[in-house]
Formats: structure tokens, sequence, C-alpha cells
């Protein structure tokens, strides 16, 4: 009778512990366990322009459908989160603007993939300046599942794009208005690239995206 009366207690126990851990599509940005003492930010505001802001993504684990990457709270709440676990009473007063173009999860096989794209700017005044980006594909490839990993490693790389910024200054000397409605951002920068206002394009092959721009 013992016997069984423990097993029973192991069997629930290993039960509250499953459904204690976070679901495999839960995106939940962690505290950040660094201190970055006298940041130059200690505040952020979030522009999201994704084609698709309902989900991050879908992944696949075993033999079950296909399972969506889903924000466990509002994203510009995490963000936000992230930073004050970041900074310390030493941040400066200054506000950042993270412009989420595309963050998307991805599986084929036992490999996993996260598309991130993303701008960050410094708020002053009344405009603001770009002061890093990021356009890069991750790719996980341990030979095994992946499934269970992708959507902490999304949440990862934005919170290291953010502690990446708290140091920066502007590296770009172009102002964009409005500092929260930035949909034109994309017209501001073609409009520095002589591909887009050059109206006499030479016929021949461009053989990389630095010939064509330039």
């Amino acid at each position: 009778m013992i016997k069984k009366y423990i097993w029973l207690i192991l069997v629930c126990s290993g039960s509250i512990n499953l459904y204690s851990q976070p679901n495999i599509g839960d995106f939940e940005i962690k505290p950040s366990k660094k201190k970055y003492p006298n940041a130059l930010y200690n505040t952020i505001a979030l522009v999201d322009q994704r084609a698709n802001k309902s989900h991050f993504g879908f992944i696949k684990e075993a033999d079950y459908p296909p399972v969506a990457i889903i924000a466990v709270n509002p994203l510009k709440e995490q963000i936000q989160i992230a930073i004050q676990s970041m900074i310390d009473s030493t941040a400066k007063s200054n506000t950042l603007i993270l412009e989420l173009k595309k963050l998307e999860v991805s599986e084929k096989g036992e490999i996993g993939y996260i598309d991130f794209k993303a701008n960050m700017f410094k708020v002053m005044d009344t405009n603001c300046y770009k002061i890093n980006a990021i356009d890069t594909i991750y790719v996980y490839d341990f030979g095994f599942d992946v499934s269970g990993m992708l959507a902490g490693s999304s949440a990862n790389v934005v919170s290291n794009f953010i502690a990446n910024s708290l140091y920066k200054n502007s590296h770009d000397s172009t102002r964009y208005n409005n500092l929260i409605d930035l949909k034109d951002i994309g017209i501001t920068d073609k409009s520095k690239m002589l591909a887009y206002t050059n109206p006499n394009l030479k016929d021949g092959v461009y053989t990389s995206f630095e010939s064509f721009r330039d």
C-alpha cells in the first residue's frame, strides 16, 4: 500500500511539473540576468512592422500538427520589462524605439531557422536617429529535433538586440520625423540610394547588391 501511495505522489508531481513548464509555442522574453551599468537608455517603445502580427511562425514536434508561436504577453510590454531588467539607477533618461520588421521561426527537418530583421532608433527632441540594425537568419542544426528551443531562442534574439543597443549612439545622420509612426522609413532610406534616385541606370549585370545600390 505504501508503495502505491509513493507511486501516486510521483505521478502527480510529474503532472504538476509538466503543466508548470512553458508551452513550446510560448514567446516570452526572460528578464536579463546581467546588468548594464551606465546604459544610455532607460525605456523603449515598439513599432511593429511585421506583415503578420498574430504569431512568430510555426514549429512542429514529432507527429503533432504545427504549433504557432504566440506572445505570452503583448510584445511592447515584454520589451519594456526586458530593458528594465537590464539597467540600473545609473542609466540615462533616454528612449529607444525598436522597429521590428520581421521575426519568423520555421523548421525544415531537424533544422530550425529564425529570420530576424529590425532597426533601433534613439529619440532626440522630436526626432529619432538610427543607432543599430540587424538583418540575419539564425540556423539551428544540432542533429535532433529543435522544436522545443525555437520559441525561447526567438525571444533571446530580441533581448540580445536590445542589450547590444544600450551603449550605442547615432551612426546614421538621417533624421526621422514622427517618433512612433515610422511607416515611411523605407522611403527615407531608399532616397539615399542611387539605385532609387538615378533616372538613368546603366544596362548590364549587377553581380552584387552593393554594385546595384551604388
